[in-house]
């Protein structure tokens, strides 16, 4: 009588099961092995919960399954091509074995920082949404918010990092209301943080970035202070009407130059925005209508902070920090690089003091840290 060679199999294949504390799971067709192996085989379960196989050929070695659709990988190269039966989740477990995508779903599993490509732009409320549906969106409100600020409307902008700022139409710019707060170039790159620093009189290429006393409080009301060197990042030094220079701004915004500043103040000057109509005392004007020192005589940024900021550029007194590693004149000076130098060592900047009732033109030594406005292309 001819014997069968699967009883053979499985009956040495019992033997092993016991010692190994195997489940048998089913039965599959092997595919490519690395020996040639034409016989059935039986699919198990090991104690610790993972898939092996059992053939003819590996009665002495157990084989780790990777599962990819339809198919088992083996360690030594062969592959187990499962039955239709087998091929959903064999036990209704939620942990192993195959997952359909709706079985995944279902268990608010992780994507594990993976992309899942491929899917169709939102319809239903609860719908994912592409990247490319996003970025219309995206596209969208900044043209719509663009369009109110040419017609005189205030809207937002927001940095590399998310910051959101308020701006302004003036005239025929555009200006950002608010000091900036970032500490990334719109490219992503990180400026040099200064907190202890110490002196750096002479450094005038180092991107230096500071919080008011090192502190981040101060920057959630008055904006970040920033070396020449970190608000330039790299440009050339130029006093053109726009200045072109992006700098530490938002992309589609750049750093004044001195003639940007120019054409603001002047603009407030001729256009009625004087402590007492038109003049050059636009002081209050530009202004905030808070946290300024308070300062006596009528018609200076201090005094009567209520009828400051009548402009809406909403000028903050951030301060300074000297390069000698000092911080002076938070709530008294309010100081903005441009992007026009003076000299190799100086470049030109504009300043508010409580104490006065005019937009100070100075030059300001690089390796000082100041706020920065932006205005938009």
């Amino acid at each position: 009588m001819r014997t069968n060679p699967f009883l053979l199999l499985f009956l040495s294949f019992g033997i092993c099961l016991s010692a190994q504390d195997l489940d048998v799971v089913g039965k599959a067709k092997i595919g490519t092995m690395v020996e040639d192996n034409s016989s059935d085989s039986v699919v198990v379960r090991q104690s610790d919960g993972t898939l092996a196989v059992r053939g003819a050929s590996t009665l002495s070695e157990l084989q780790v399954l990777s599962i990819s659709k339809d198919t088992l990988y083996l360690s030594n190269g062969g592959f187990v091509k499962l039955p239709p039966d087998k091929v959903a989740d064999a036990d209704a477990s939620s942990t192993n074995e195959l997952q359909t995508l709706s079985q995944v779903l279902a268990q608010d599993s992780s994507a594990a920082n993976n992309r899942i490509k491929n899917i169709k732009d939102p319809v239903n409320a609860q719908d994912a949404a592409t990247k490319s549906y996003v970025d219309r969106l995206e596209n969208l409100v900044t043209l719509m918010n663009n369009i109110l600020l040419d017609e005189g409307f205030n809207g937002t902008l927001e940095d590399i990092e998310g910051h959101v700022y308020k701006s302004i139409k003036i005239g025929t710019q555009v200006w950002m209301a608010e000091n900036l707060k970032t500490t990334r170039y719109a490219n992503g790159t990180l400026l040099v943080s200064g907190t202890g620093a110490g002196d750096i009189t002479g450094d005038f290429t180092t991107k230096y970035v500071f919080d008011y006393g090192d502190s981040p409080t101060n920057t959630d009301i008055y904006g970040k202070l920033y070396t020449w060197a970190a608000a330039m990042n790299g440009s050339a030094t130029n006093n053109l009407n726009p200045s072109g220079v992006q700098g530490v701004c938002p992309t589609d915004w750049h750093l004044p130059s001195d003639s940007d500043w120019t054409e603001l103040t002047e603009y407030l000057s001729n256009n009625g925005f004087g402590y007492e109509g038109s003049g050059s005392d636009i002081g209050k004007s530009l202004a905030s209508s808070s946290v300024w020192t308070s300062f006596a005589t009528a018609g200076r940024v201090g005094n009567d902070l209520g009828s400051n900021n009548s402009s809406g550029f909403t000028g903050l007194p951030g301060g300074t920090r000297i390069s000698d590693s000092s911080f002076g004149n938070i709530g008294t000076g309010a100081y903005w690089w441009s992007s026009t130098e003076g000299n190799a060592t100086i470049s030109w900047h504009r300043a508010l003091l409580n104490n006065i009732d005019y937009v100070e033109r100075v030059g300001r030594n690089r390796s000082n840290a100041l706020s920065v406005r932006c205005l938009r292309d």
